[in-house]
């Protein structure tokens, strides 16, 4: 059973946000360029490769870990121990940082998962963070402002995310083999890198929030006094105050020199030229500092006319320490939290995981042991070598068999059950469910016990007037045929389509000639919804179903039941929609509460003549068949109401995208053809999927006109709005409001098909051609009739060359919609 085997990868440290957060969501762009990735040939070749196993193997990882770590401490520590050179540094961080870019370029060539992932960004912007710690980048006194001090710090803490990877060697839960030591290990890394990562970006944004230069206001008082004296030429006041401050600074930092000179202002940065040193200022001055020995240990501060230098390399010391205390600190609390954060996750999701799998097998070991099929496996393999979602797997096909007979009301796989497992399903049901799937699984052919049809020797050309050429396109016209030839198509395609290419006669024959001559009489002579309408429907439904292969989607009762439903779906049709009749408060609006009045009014016509038993199908049918056919026949004709119309597009779109990956795995998909793939049919065969494919076909043949040939189409159209224009017209004597396609004063035809095409139809066929093979001749003719819709606008209304655009452009868009749904690319959002 397909699906059922759940693997969880194991992700590496960049796999954070590599996940889908939904089933089967649309794939972002992102997730293209890492499927292209993946389907090169460089990515699958074996440098690729051999580069990828090095990059995730343990012994490169710890490597990284131990350099990046240094790395991260190392500008700390080089202010603490006041070395007076940043050569070494330099040298240190400039190996590092080409290192770190060949580790990110080499992961994003050869990892899809972590190419532009969350932590690849943090790993880029922490390799590149790694500049504003080499002293040569950015120059000596860009280096020297608080503000760049700040920054930098900030931007250094996102190197914490390569020290991210310890994570992925913290203890990870069971240590027995199984899929909760794989789910265990994932739920651990997940949650740990989750929990890390904010706290990387909580340390990056807080110096951030310092949007104002830190200012030591002692230091910026005496440069503005000392400023103040020099200017109004107090040279007394300026030597007093210059001791004065000599003698201020005694607590570990102070001045080291002191010029004179002029500030100016270029590319937004104030810049200091000293023109007259400490000497000249004051010869009998003495610095009662040396000069600081790292940049990271100056600070300037200037006036227009004086700068003086101060030596802080005590407090940038103590910064250092703090700082290095505070790195260690968030690195041990990250590893601690994520740890224990990662055990919680264990304990409340991984450890009832393995509970509930314990009781999987307990239950596997019951349900095999009345399996045939599982003792034929235990002949070459243990019971207990199976992993735990292998055994769930055949668990789950086991019981899906059961659940099948549940929703079907039927038993399909009988020789894959036992005693036990019909014994189990006749409790749960009250009945034999094995006499139950014996008469269920007799549908119309020699195993229902009737006799098998006699076979006359007329061709077809004799009998319904039309080759068989003709009848296997979309270019039958049922408009303007007599009603003799109405009688017999709608005869031959009921009684032919299970039976090869003679027609039928036989007694079952008589009983559905009448059902077929009584249903001629229900139909009202409308333009439209008449017995033409019906054979047409009818034939479009039989073409449907053979040009998708329905056969090994749909049991012959199934398809028996929707050709029933398109002769009988328009029955009693009064020539108005259902919206006049809720107008005008109509007799059927008040029956049926305004919910599909003419659709329920068709299904009760029909079931009136299916009881009388001279025209009686089903009298054969046992009851569990009849309940089946009942519920199809009813649930299908209710469905071409057109507010259903919406909703079946949505559905047929959700069945796509909720299973893309079946849909399109075949990489050169032809639309032409008709054989659906293995995992498509078992995608199509889940029962609510099966009910909406049959309310798709009778549906979609019931609004087919705009997908047959363009005179079938061309006729079709005209009678449709011949029939909307006399709605209209009695609208117009009830003083009523009159709907949109119904006044024949205003409405230009061939716009109005354009527009029904664009709005209706194309959505619906573009979502019915992407799930069912077969159907793209349908999708080609709608292509071509809107164009000669498009044409007939154009000579008819004459409109101007603005006008003729934007239909073009909507034309261009219908074709463009229906190429993407014929090659069954992803739904437009």
């Amino acid at each position: 059973m397909r699906g059922c085997l759940i693997t969880v990868p194991l992700y590496a440290a960049g796999d954070l946000d590599s996940r889908d957060s939904g089933p089967k969501s649309k794939p972002s762009k992102r997730d293209s360029i890492r499927l292209a990735l993946q389907s090169s040939s460089w990515y699958n070749s074996s440098l690729a490769t051999s580069t990828r196993m090095l990059l995730h193997g343990r012994p490169f990882k710890l490597l990284m870990i131990l350099v990046v770590a240094t790395v991260l401490l190392l500008p700390d520590m080089w202010i603490l121990c006041g070395v007076n050179s940043s050569l070494v540094l330099d040298v240190f961080l400039t190996f590092t940082l080409v290192l770190l870019t060949a580790e990110t370029m080499a992961l994003s060539a050869t990892d899809a998962a972590y190419f532009l992932s969350f932590l690849s960004l943090m790993d880029v912007v922490g390799t590149a963070s790694m500049l504003l710690d080499i002293s040569f980048v950015f120059g000596r006194d860009s280096m020297k402002t608080s503000l760049f001090q700040n920054r930098a710090v900030g931007m250094r803490a996102f190197r914490l995310s390569r020290v991210l990877r310890i994570v992925r060697f913290l203890p990870k839960g069971p240590d027995h083999a199984g899929i909760t030591t794989v789910m265990s290990a994932q739920l651990a890394h997940l949650v740990a890198t989750r929990v890390a990562s904010l706290t990387i970006l909580l340390i990056v944004i807080i110096p951030f929030f310092g949007v104002f230069p830190q200012q030591n206001l002692p230091c910026q008082l005496w440069t503005d006094r000392l400023s103040a004296d020099l200017e109004d030429k107090r040279l007394d006041d300026f030597q007093e105050d210059l001791d004065l401050m000599t003698g201020f600074f005694t607590n570990g930092y102070g001045p080291y020199d002191i010029c004179g000179g002029k500030a100016t202002r270029s590319a937004g940065q104030d810049t200091f030229k000293c023109l007259t040193d400490a000497r000249t200022l004051s010869p009998s001055w003495t610095p009662p500092f040396v000069e600081a020995p790292q940049l990271a240990s100056a600070l300037h501060l200037h006036t227009d006319t004086l700068m003086i230098s101060f030596n802080m390399h005590s407090y940038a010391q103590v910064e250092a320490a703090v700082s290095l205390a505070s790195t260690m600190a968030v690195v041990f609390f990250m590893v601690v939290c994520s740890g224990a954060i990662s055990g919680i996750v264990i304990k409340l999701a991984v450890h009832p995981l393995e509970g509930m799998l314990s009781i999987v097998r307990q239950i596997a070991t019951t349900v095999f042991r009345f399996s045939e099929e599982v003792g034929a496996d235990d002949e070459d393999s243990d019971e207990d070598s199976f992993s735990e979602m292998v055994q769930l797997e055949r668990v789950v096909r086991k019981l899906a068999i059961i659940a099948d007979l549940h929703t079907r009301n039927g038993i399909g796989h009988i020789e894959d059950m036992r005693d036990e497992d019909f014994g189990v399903l006749s409790m749960m049901r009250g009945k034999d469910v094995v006499e139950e799937a014996k008469a269920d699984r007799s549908s119309l052919g020699p195993s229902t016990g009737r006799k098998k049809p006699k076979l006359s020797h007329l061709k077809l050309e004799d009998h319904i007037g039309m080759s068989q050429d003709v009848y296997t396109s979309w270019s039958v016209n049922c408009l303007g045929m007599p009603k003799a030839q109405h009688l017999s198509l709608a005869l031959f395609t009921i009684a032919r389509f299970h039976e090869g290419e003679s027609f039928a006669a036989s007694p079952e024959e008589a009983t559905l000639k009448k059902f077929v001559q009584v249903l001629e009489r229900e139909y009202l002579p409308n333009p439209y919804h008449n017995f033409s309408h019906a054979v047409d429907v009818l034939h479009g439904v039989a073409r449907i179903m053979r040009l998708m292969s329905s056969e090994v989607l749909l049991s012959e009762l199934e398809q028996y039941s929707l050709l029933i439903a398109a002769i009988g779906h328009d029955m009693g049709h009064p020539g108005v929609n259902n919206g006049f009749l809720s107008e005008v408060g109509h007799e059927l609006a008040l029956q049926y509460n305004d919910r599909s009045p003419l659709e329920n009014m068709h299904c009760a016509k029909l079931y009136a003549v299916l009881a009388q038993p001279e025209t009686d199908l089903f009298a054969a049918m046992s009851k569990v068949q009849l309940k089946e056919v009942r519920k199809i026949i009813i649930d299908a004709i209710l469905h071409t109401d057109m507010m259903s119309h919406q909703a079946m597009v949505k559905d047929l779109q959700a069945m796509y995208q909720g299973n893309m990956e079946v849909f399109t795995e075949n990489a050169e998909f032809n639309f032409e053809s008709n054989v659906h793939t293995e995992s498509e049919i078992e995608v199509l065969s889940q029962p609510a999927t099966k009910v909406l494919i049959m309310n798709v076909i009778l549906h979609g043949a019931d609004i087919s006109n705009t997908c047959r040939s363009w005179q079938v189409t061309y006729a079709w159209a005209h009678a449709c709005i011949d029939e909307f224009f006399d709605q209209g017209d009695r609208e117009k004597e009830f003083g009523i409001p009159v709907q949109f396609l119904n006044d024949r004063d205003t409405l230009n035809r061939p716009n109005s098909q354009i527009g029904f095409i664009e709005f209706m139809i194309t959505p619906f066929l573009a979502a019915e051609v992407r799930v069912l093979r077969g159907l793209g001749g349908m999708a080609t003719n709608l292509l071509v009739n809107i164009r000669k819709w498009e044409e007939l606008w154009v000579q008819e209304a004459r409109p101007p060359e603005e006008e003729r655009h934007k239909v073009r452009t909507r034309v261009e868009k219908v074709q463009e919609c229906m190429d993407q749904a014929m090659r069954r690319a992803s739904v437009p959002s």
